[in-house]
């Protein structure tokens, strides 16, 4: 409403503050959120376009080197297998994990290794 500043005509006819009608020329609108974007980088297909660049990161590089005194294990699992390492229920990888107090992350299929025509998972 221009005004008293209410936003109030989606569903009401009249303003219920001031009292002014719903103008004719007003009716449901989209919301423009594209007007933070450069008209460079703007595109039409797209209504919100993310305001930054997706970067993949491996398992490796995300757990980064180990700390000094520290060892780093992977073992290498066919994926045919890798239920066997997570048990029923994740009773296999659970107990593995409160055992040796450590940290233990398979990785799922982006993250494979193809040795010998066999496709393996990481385990870390």
């Amino acid at each position: 409403n221009r005004q008293c500043g209410n936003l109030c005509f989606a569903r009401r006819k009249q303003c219920p503050l001031c009292g002014t009608d719903k103008p004719k020329d007003e009716g449901p609108s989209v919301p423009k959120t594209s007007s933070n974007v450069p008209d460079a980088y703007a595109d039409g297909e797209i209504t919100r376009p993310p305001k930054h660049t997706m970067e993949i990161v491996s398992t490796a590089e995300r757990l980064g080197a180990p700390r000094l005194g520290e060892c780093q294990v992977v073992w290498l699992v066919p994926m045919d297998q890798r239920g066997y390492v997570i048990g029923r229920q994740g009773s296999t990888i659970g107990r593995i994990k409160e055992q040796s107090q450590a940290e233990v992350i398979l990785t799922q299929a982006p993250e494979t290794r193809l040795v010998g025509g066999v496709e393996f998972c990481l385990i870390f």
